[in-house]
C-alpha cells in the first residue's frame, strides 16, 4: 500500500522536475540571481494562486448567475401562477353572482342582495354592480353611490358582456375607481336577462402583496398580451408598452424566460428580465438590477480580492524574511568568495550564526585557511622548480605539509628528481663514452680507408694481368688459325707460342708480386680491423656482385677445362700423330684448372671479405676473423700463382718440343681452333668481370669514406651532448641522493677492480653465427675471448647479419636503407633526444662487456 509519505515524496520529486525544467526556460538575468529566483517564485506562485481564484471566481459567478436566474424565473412563474389564480377566482366569482336567480326582482332588492354578497366575499373585493349593458349604467350595486354612474366609462366591458350569453367572463384593464383605487372589473352577462350584466370590481392594490419579491430593488409588472399595464410594482404608472417590441414579443410568445437587459425607461440600470405568462391573457414581468440579483458575486468577489491582497502580502513578508536570512547572508557570501577568488586570502569570513550558513561559513574559513598554507607551499615549489629549470638538479621540496595534496606532489617531484639526476649523469657517460668511442672509430675508419685503396689497387692490377692474359689467349687462338692453314707454319707458331709463354710467365711473376702486396696490405688490414667500430652496409651488395662475378669466371674457367678436356679427347682419336697436340690441349687443361682454382681462391677471398662485410654493414660483425681468413686466402693465391709461373715455364718446354710433333694434326687443327676462339671469348668475359670486380673495390673505399664522414659526424654530436648536460648539475656521489645511486647501480656497474667473466664479454643479444665461431686457424673462440673485437670496442650491440646460401641478395634498394640505418644509428638529428635514455641504459648495460683497443678487458688496465 502507498503511504501517504511516499505520495507526497512522489508529488514533491515531479513538481521538483517540473521547478527544474522551468528554470532552465528562465532567463540568464534570472538564473544568476538568487533572490530574483525567489521574486520569480513568489510571483508565479501568486500568479497561480490569482488564476485559480480567478477561475474560482468566474466557476461562482456563472454559479450565481445561473442561479440567480432560476430563482428569478421560479419567482416570476410562482406570481404568474398566483396571478392566474387570483384572476381565476375573481372571475369565477363574477360567472356565479351571474347565474343568481335574483334579478328578476326589483332593483333595490337586488341591491341589498348584492351587498351582502360583497360582504362575504374575502378582502379585496370592492362592489359588485348590476349594469344595464345597453347604457353601460349601474342598476343596482352593493355600493348606493355608483348607481346611475358608468365607472368603467371609457370602455366596452359591458357591451363585451352583454353581447354575449356565454359562459366567458370578461376583463377589463384596470382603471380608477370613484375612491381613488385602482381596479378590476370583471364583468359577465346575466343569462335571465340578457341585457343586463354583473361587474364586480376588485382592488387592484391586492395584488403588491402577491406580486412581491426577494431581491432589493426589484419589482413587477403585469402586463396584457397586448401591451397595456395592468399592475406596475415600480409605481410608474405606464399606461402601455407597445412601444417596446421586445418586451411585447416576450409578452405574446407565450413562454417563460430571463433574459439580461441594459438600462432603459423601465429601469435605469442593468437589471433582469424574467417572464412567464398567466394563461389569463397576461404575463408577469420580473425586474430585478443585475447589482443586487448577482450579489453573492460582489460578495464573492471582494472575498477573492482580499484572499489574494492577504497572499500578497503573506508572500511579501515571507519574501522579506527570506531576503533578510537568505539573500542576504548568501550575497555576503558570494562577495567573500569572489575576494577569496580575487586572491585576497585575508578576507573576514565570519558568521553568528548556529544553522546550516554558520557551517557554510566555517567551512569556507577553514578552505580559506587551507589556501593560505597551500599558497605558501606553492610559492616555496614554485622557487625550487625555477632552481630545478636554471639546471639546478639537487634542488628538493620540503614533504612535510599541512595538505596531503602538498606532500605527495613534493613527494613525486623528489622521487622524480632523483630518477632525472641519475638519468643525466647516465646520459653524460654515456655521452662522454661514445664521444671517445667515435674518435677512435674515426681513426680506424681512416686506416680502413687507405688500406681499402690498396687492395683496390691490387684488384686493378690482377684486372690488368688478366687483361694481358685475355689478349695472349687472343694470340694464341692466332696462331692456332695459322695451324689450320700450313702444318709447316706449326714450328714458327710454337715459337711465337714459347715467347708468349715467358710473357705470360713474368706477368705471373708480376701478379705474384701484386698478390704479395695485398698479402701485406691485408695483413695491415688485420691490425687495423682489430679497433674497428664501424659499420660499412652498402658493401654488402657490392660483394654480393663481386660473388657473381666470381662465380662467373668460375662457370667460364670451367668451360676452359671442358674445352681442353674436349681437346684431349680429340688428339687421342688423332694417335700419335696428334700427340704433340694432346701435350698442348693438356697444358691448357691445366691452366683452365689453375684458372679455375684461381677464381676458387677469389672466391674464397670474396667470402672473406662478405664475412668482413658483414660486421661492416650491420656494427662490424666480427670483421678480425674475416681479415684473417682473407690473409690465408691471399697466401694461397699467391701460392697458386707460383704454380702458375711453373706451369707457364712448363708449357714453354713443351711448345718447344710441338715443333717436332705436326704429323696428323691437319685433321684436328680446325676443331682446335674453334676451341681456341671459344678461349679467347671466355678470356675477354673473364677481363670484363676483373674490370667489374675493380670497380666494386672502389664503391667500397668510397662507402669507408662516407663511413669516415658519418662517424666525424657522430663525434661533433656527441661532443654537442656533452657540452649541453654540462649546464645541469647533480649530486656527486658523496652528496646525491639514495634513489638517485641505487637507480643509477641497477642500470650501470662500475668496475671495482676485479676481473670480468667470460659472460660479460658478448653483446647482449647477439647470436654468434657459423662464421663468427671460428678464429683465423678455424678453431672455436675460448671462452675467455670476446665475441668480437669490433663489437667489444664499440660497446653496442650488433646484429648478425650472414650471407648463408639461404639468404636472398639484397637489391639496390636494401643497400640503401641499410646505409640510411647505419647513418641514422651514429648520426641521430640534433632535434630527436627521445632515445637519448636507451642508448644510454643500452650503452651503460654493454660497458661491462667493453674491451680495450689492444684486446683485453677495461678492469684488465
Amino acid at each position: 500500500m502507498i503511504t501517504l509519505r511516499t505520495a507526497v515524496g512522489g508529488v514533491g520529486r515531479r513538481l521538483g522536475l517540473v521547478a527544474d525544467r522551468i528554470g532552465s526556460l528562465a532567463p540568464e538575468r534570472i538564473r544568476r540571481s538568487y533572490a530574483r529566483k525567489l521574486a520569480a517564485l513568489f510571483l508565479v506562485v501568486l500568479l497561480l494562486f490569482a488564476g485559480f481564484a480567478a477561475m474560482e471566481y468566474r466557476a461562482v459567478s456563472e454559479k450565481v448567475h445561473a442561479n440567480e436566474q432560476e430563482e428569478l424565473q421560479q419567482t416570476a412563474e410562482l406570481q404568474a401562477t398566483q396571478l392566474g389564480e387570483w384572476m381565476s377566482q375573481r372571475r369565477e366569482t363574477a360567472r356565479m353572482l351571474s347565474a343568481y336567480g335574483i334579478y328578476d326582482q326589483h332593483e333595490s332588492l337586488v341591491s341589498e342582495r348584492l351587498t351582502r354578497e360583497v360582504d362575504k366575499l374575502p378582502a379585496g373585493y370592492r362592489a359588485i354592480h348590476y349594469v344595464d349593458t345597453n347604457s353601460g349604467k349601474v342598476v343596482a350595486s352593493s355600493d348606493e353611490s355608483a348607481v346611475g354612474t358608468t365607472p368603467w366609462k371609457g370602455t366596452d366591458l359591458v357591451a363585451s358582456a352583454g353581447s354575449s350569453f356565454s359562459q366567458n367572463v370578461v376583463r377589463s384593464s384596470p382603471y380608477a375607481s370613484r375612491s381613488g383605487e385602482r381596479v378590476i372589473a370583471f364583468a359577465s352577462g346575466v343569462q335571465t336577462r340578457p341585457a343586463r350584466a354583473i361587474v364586480v370590481t376588485a382592488d387592484v392594490s391586492a395584488l403588491e402583496s402577491r406580486l412581491d419579491t426577494s431581491v432589493e430593488g426589484s419589482f413587477v409588472r403585469v402586463v396584457s398580451t397586448d401591451g397595456d399595464v395592468m399592475f406596475d410594482g415600480s409605481g410608474a404608472e405606464s399606461p402601455s408598452l407597445r412601444s417596446d417590441g421586445e418586451l411585447l414579443s416576450l409578452a405574446q410568445s407565450g413562454k417563460s424566460g430571463v433574459t439580461e437587459r441594459p438600462a432603459d425607461d423601465s429601469m435605469d440600470e442593468k437589471h433582469l428580465l424574467a417572464y412567464a405568462p398567466t394563461g389569463e391573457g397576461s404575463v408577469v414581468l420580473v425586474y430585478a438590477p443585475t447589482r443586487t440579483a448577482y450579489g453573492l458575486q460582489h460578495t464573492v468577489g471582494t472575498h477573492v480580492f482580499l484572499i489574494v491582497g492577504l497572499a500578497v502580502v503573506s508572500l511579501a513578508g515571507v519574501g522579506g524574511v527570506l531576503r533578510r536570512n537568505t539573500v542576504t547572508p548568501l550575497n555576503r557570501l558570494n562577495s567573500t568568495v569572489d575576494r577569496l577568488r580575487a586572491g585576497e586570502l585575508d578576507a573576514s569570513v565570519e558568521s553568528s550564526r548556529d544553522d546550516e550558513f554558520g557551517d557554510v561559513f566555517a567551512g569556507i574559513a577553514q578552505m580559506r585557511d587551507d589556501l593560505r598554507d597551500q599558497r605558501a607551499d606553492a610559492e616555496a615549489y614554485r622557487e625550487v622548480m625555477e632552481r630545478t629549470a636554471d639546471g639546478d638538479l639537487t634542488a628538493r621540496m620540503d614533504e612535510e605539509s599541512r595538505s596531503q595534496e602538498m606532500s605527495t606532489i613534493a613527494e613525486a617531484f623528489n622521487d622524480m628528481m632523483d630518477e632525472l639526476s641519475a638519468t643525466v649523469r647516465r646520459v653524460s657517460q654515456f655521452g662522454e663514452d661514445v664521444a671517445e668511442l667515435g674518435r677512435e672509430v674515426a681513426a680506424s675508419t681512416d686506416e680502413v680507408s687507405e688500406r681499402s685503396r690498396a687492395v683496390s689497387e691490387s684488384i686493378e692490377q690482377i684486372s690488368a694481368g688478366a687483361a694481358q692474359q685475355s689478349s695472349g689467349i687472343a694470340q694464341v687462338s692466332e696462331e692456332m688459325d695459322d695451324l689450320s692453314a700450313s702444318i709447316q707454319q706449326i714450328a714458327s707458331a710454337a715459337d711465337e707460342l714459347a715467347t708468349l709463354s715467358e710473357e705470360t710467365a713474368e706477368r705471373a711473376h708480376g701478379g705474384a708480386d701484386a698478390a704479395t702486396d695485398a698479402l701485406d696490405g691485408m695483413d695491415d688490414i688485420r691490425a687495423e680491423t682489430e679497433r674497428t667500430v664501424e659499420e660499412i652496409e652498402r658493401l654488402d651488395g657490392h660483394l654480393r656482385e663481386i660473388e657473381a662475378v666470381v662465380g662467373v669466371i668460375s662457370d667460364v674457367a670451367e668451360q676452359t677445362n671442358i674445352l681442353a678436356l674436349n681437346a684431349e679427347i680429340e688428339a687421342a682419336r688423332a694417335g700419335e700423330a696428334g700427340e704433340g697436340f694432346a701435350v698442348v690441349s693438356h697444358e691448357v687443361k691445366s691452366l683452365a684448372e689453375e684458372t679455375q682454382e684461381s677464381a676458387s681462391e677469389i672466391s674464397a677471398l670474396v667470402e672473406d671479405i662478405a664475412e668482413q662485410r658483414q660486421r661492416v654493414v650491420r656494427r662490424v660483425e666480427r670483421m678480425q676473423e674475416g681479415v684473417r681468413s682473407g690473409a690465408e686466402d691471399v697466401e694461397g693465391a699467391l701460392d697458386s700463382l707460383d704454380d702458375i709461373v711453373v706451369r707457364v715455364e712448363e708449357t714453354n718446354d713443351s711448345v718447344l718440343e710441338i715443333t717436332d710433333a705436326t704429323g696428323g694434326q691437319a685433321s684436328s687443327s680446325q676443331e682446335v681452333l674453334s676451341m681456341a676462339d671459344d678461349i679467347a671469348s671466355i678470356a675477354e668475359e673473364m677481363t670484363a668481370e676483373a674490370g667489374a670486380v675493380a670497380e666494386t673495390a672502389e664503391e667500397q673505399t668510397a662507402t669507408v669514406d662516407d663511413v669516415n664522414e658519418q662517424m666525424q659526424s657522430l663525434s661533433t654530436d656527441t661532443d654537442r651532448l656533452v657540452t649541453m648536460l654540462d649546464r645541469f648539475e647533480v649530486a656527486g656521489s658523496d652528496g646525491r641522493p639514495d634513489a638517485a645511486a641505487d637507480g643509477e647501480r641497477s642500470l650501470r656497474e662500475e668496475p671495482t677492480g676485479g676481473d670480468r667473466t667470460s659472460e660479460e664479454a658478448p653483446a647482449v643479444g647477439t647470436e654468434p653465427d657459423a662464421g663468427d665461431e671460428s678464429g683465423s686457424d678455424g678453431d672455436p673462440p675460448s671462452a675467455d675471448e670476446p665475441a668480437s673485437d669490433a663489437e667489444a670496442e664499440s660497446g653496442f650491440e650488433f646484429d648478425s647479419v650472414t650471407a648463408s646460401d639461404g639468404d636472398a641478395e639484397p637489391s639496390d634498394g636494401d643497400e640503401q636503407s641499410e646505409a640510411t640505418d647505419a647513418e641514422s644509428d651514429f648520426a641521430a638529428p640534433d632535434g630527436d633526444d627521445s632515445t637519448v635514455a636507451d642508448a644510454a641504459e643500452e650503452s651503460e648495460t654493454e660497458a661491462t662487456a667493453r674491451p680495450t683497443p689492444d684486446g683485453g678487458h677495461a678492469d684488465d688496465d
